[in-house]
C-alpha cells in the first residue's frame, strides 16, 4: 500500500484552505480534509465546478461518477467497498486498551485515513481525559482517523460527540459526504476527487472556531477550552439541509450537497474524519493539536422541518458566535436539537473512525 508522509499530509490539507482553484486543480495523494478558506462561489448558486461528481473531469475513475464505481461521485452506493453501514452506531471507547492505537484494536467502522491502521496517523486510546467512564479517544498532531460509514443516502442522520480541546491547541474534524476506498486509496488516487467534504470545523488556539459550510468564507463560533463540548451534526438528505449545534445551541445551517466550500452536488453522508491539523483554518498559521473525542453515535431521524431553513450568511448565525476579535455576536437563541433531543446522545452504543 501507497502512503503518505506527514508532510505530504500538511500541505495537502493547506492546499483545501487556499483557492478554490489550488482546490480542484491540486493531486498528489492526499489525507483528510481540512477547512478551505478560497473561492469564491455564492452559496445559493449552482456548483458549475468539475469538482468529481460527474461533471467531466475525465480520470475515469470513482471521482468522476461516470464511470467506475456505479456513480460514486454523485452519491450511488452500489460501488465496492461503500455499501452504507449498519446503524445505529455508538462508541464510548471503554472496550479499548488505553495506549494503543484505535483504529488496530477496533477495526471497522474505525479506519485510518489510508487504511493503515496500527501506524503513526492511527490516534491512541486515552485514559487521561474521559467524559464517561475511564477512557477517550485523544488526537495529536497528523493523526488521521474516520468512522467510514460507507455511502448512506436519502434519509436524515445525526451525528454527535463530546470534544475537549486542551488549552493552546486545536481540535478539527469535518463530515465527509464521500470517503475514499480502500482501493483508491492504495491506488493513490487523489482523494480531492474521490472523498468529498461536508463540513469542516476548527476549534483554534484561543476559543474562536471557524466552520466552512456550504461556502468558502468561514463561520466564526466562541468555545471554552479544557472542557467538554456537545458537538451535533446533522445531515438531512432528504430535504438537502446540514445544521451543526455546539452545546445544543445552533452556530450553522447550510445547503448540505454543497459541501464544505459551497462548490460540490452530492447528497450522502460517507464518515467523520478526526484529523490533527497542524495549520490553523487560514492554512497557513501553525498550530498544535491536542483534543480528545468521546461518547460517539450515529444514527438515522425523520427528515427536519424547520421554520426557517435559510443557510447562513458567512459570519453569521442563528445563535451566539464569535468573531475575529473574541467577542460574541449576538443572534437568536436556538436551542432546537432538529430530533428533540439534546445534542449528547449517550444513550445510543457506538463510535467512529
Amino acid at each position: 500500500m501507497q502512503t503518505r508522509s506527514n508532510s505530504e499530509h500538511n500541505v495537502l490539507f493547506s492546499s483545501r484552505l487556499g483557492t478554490l482553484a489550488l482546490l480542484l486543480a491540486f493531486s498528489p495523494a492526499m489525507a483528510c480534509g481540512g477547512n478551505n478558506g478560497g473561492g469564491d462561489d455564492d452559496p445559493t448558486s449552482g456548483d458549475g465546478d468539475g469538482d468529481g461528481d460527474g461533471d467531466g473531469d475525465g480520470d475515469g475513475d470513482a471521482g468522476d461518477g461516470d464511470a467506475g464505481d456505479g456513480d460514486a461521485g454523485d452519491g450511488d452506493a452500489d460501488d465496492g467497498g461503500q455499501d452504507p453501514v449498519d446503524l445505529p452506531i455508538t462508541e464510548d471507547f471503554e472496550g479499548y486498551k488505553a495506549g494503543s492505537a484505535m483504529a488496530e484494536q477496533a477495526g471497522e467502522p474505525w479506519v485510518t485515513w489510508d487504511y493503515t491502521s496500527g501506524d503513526a496517523t492511527d490516534p491512541l486510546v486515552s485514559s487521561d481525559q474521559a467524559n464517561g467512564g475511564d477512557n477517550a479517544l485523544y488526537v495529536a498532531d497528523n493523526n488521521d482517523l474516520v468512522m467510514r460509514l460507507g455511502l448512506q443516502e436519502g434519509e436524515a442522520y445525526q451525528i454527535n460527540f463530546k470534544i475537549y480541546v486542551e488549552a493552546d491547541k486545536q481540535g478539527y474534524f469535518n463530515v465527509l459526504q464521500r470517503f475514499w476506498t480502500q482501493a483508491e486509496a492504495e491506488s493513490a488516487a487523489d482523494p480531492s476527487m474521490t472523498s468529498k467534504w461536508g463540513v469542516d470545523v476548527h476549534f483554534e488556539p484561543g476559543g474562536i472556531g471557524a466552520i466552512l459550510g456550504g461556502a468558502a468564507a468561514s463561520v466564526p463560533f466562541a468555545f471554552a477550552h479544557d472542557e467538554w463540548i456537545d458537538v451535533m451534526v446533522v445531515t438531512d438528505l432528504a430535504e438537502d439541509r446540514g445544521r451543526l449545534s455546539i452545546n445544543g445551541e445552533r452556530v450553522h445551517n447550510w445547503q448540505w450537497s454543497k459541501g464544505s466550500v459551497g462548490v460540490n452536488d452530492n447528497l450522502t453522508l460517507g464518515g467523520l474524519n478526526l484529523f490533527g491539523a497542524t495549520t490553523a483554518s487560514n492554512g497557513t498559521t501553525p498550530v498544535t493539536s491536542g483534543y480528545f473525542i468521546d461518547d460517539v453515535s450515529v444514527k438515522e431521524i425523520e427528515s427536519v422541518e424547520e421554520d426557517d431553513d435559510t443557510p447562513d450568511t458567512p459570519g453569521t448565525s442563528g445563535s451566539d458566535t464569535g468573531t475575529s476579535d473574541g467577542s460574541a455576536t449576538g443572534g437568536t437563541d436556538d436551542t432546537s436539537t432538529d430530533t428533540g433531543d439534546t445534542g449528547t446522545d449517550t444513550g445510543d452504543t457506538g463510535t467512529s473512525s
